[in-house]
């Protein structure tokens, strides 16, 4: 009868013990869950914020941003894409530009006032579009004052006027080979630019 009494309070214990043992997993579980909600939260935040600069810059330049819905159609088709398809959709007669969304890959100072910064896109699976668009010092800077981090490239939305489209460079005997991992070289002139991937 003597034992009893510690049996009770050791059985008390055990399931206080256990209790505890719950509700602090449970309390982590809980904290973690909250924290991945604000790190989505705060995401989707960042996201909106972007999408919704991004439309600013189009209306502002009253920009095109469907450009590559030709281009994407063909490919699906597996058609080949000439450069002139190219510069039917992207030097246009009405004058618009358009918005691009690239990789930076270099910018290169070119007079006191003027850079030439180089964005590297794809065009579905396999064409690339090279961006050499002609910058002011206000768009360079934005461009140079984000933190680069190691083996990173940065993505920016711009609105580039387009004044040229070159052909990729191959030779003849090896076009289809080589037709199919071409880049097209778009030369153009800034309007707008804004980091969008970090």
């Amino acid at each position: 009868m003597k034992d009893e009494p510690k049996n009770i309070i050791s059985k008390i214990i055990s399931i206080i013990t256990a209790i505890a043992v719950v509700i602090w997993i449970v309390s982590i579980i809980v904290c973690s869950h909250h924290k991945k909600v604000e790190k989505d939260n705060a995401k989707t935040e960042k996201k909106f914020m972007t999408e919704r600069n991004i439309s600013k810059m189009v209306l502002k330049h009253k920009a095109v941003t469907n450009w590559d819905n030709k281009i994407d159609k063909k490919l699906t088709n597996y058609e080949l894409i000439y450069t002139a398809d190219l510069q039917n959709v992207l030097i246009r007669a009405d004058s618009c530009p358009i918005l691009a969304i690239s990789s930076i890959l270099d910018v290169v100072k070119q007079e006191e006032d003027t850079y030439l910064a180089y964005f590297d896109s794809s065009l579905g699976n396999n064409p690339r579009i090279r961006f050499i668009i002609k910058c002011n010092t206000k768009q360079y800077k934005q461009i140079n004052n984000q933190p680069i981090g190691k083996y990173s490239s940065k993505e920016y939305a711009f609105i580039v006027s387009v004044r040229k489209v070159l052909p990729p460079e191959f030779s003849t005997t090896d076009m289809i080979y080589i037709r199919s991992q071409c880049v097209y070289t778009v030369i153009g002139d800034c309007l707008d630019i804004m980091l969008v991937s970090d």
